[in-house]
């Protein structure tokens, strides 16, 4: 079954990543971290997420992973039965 998840103040949800230069492009990987109890019951993981206001942040190193892993959403789950 497919999940529709957004924020429920209809705000974009933007997720924390990494990425590197290789030989054939780039990589980049999601970051994670243990679901909240919300989401548990599609999955025991969720991306790390960030607000608008915490992108520069993230690039620039002074918000760190675990500040942005301490932040809650208030998110909404919709259940798509296709």
């Amino acid at each position: 079954m497919k999940h529709r998840i957004k924020d429920s103040g209809g705000n974009i949800l933007y997720m924390a990543g990494l990425y590197r230069e290789v030989a054939k492009g780039r990589e980049f990987v999601i970051l994670t971290k243990e679901a909240t109890e919300k989401m548990t019951e599609i999955h025991d993981r969720i991306p790390v997420l960030m607000k608008a206001n915490q992108i520069e942040g993230w690039f620039s190193g002074s918000i760190t992973i675990e500040e942005l892993c301490e932040d809650e959403y208030d998110i909404a789950i919709e259940a798509d039965g296709s």
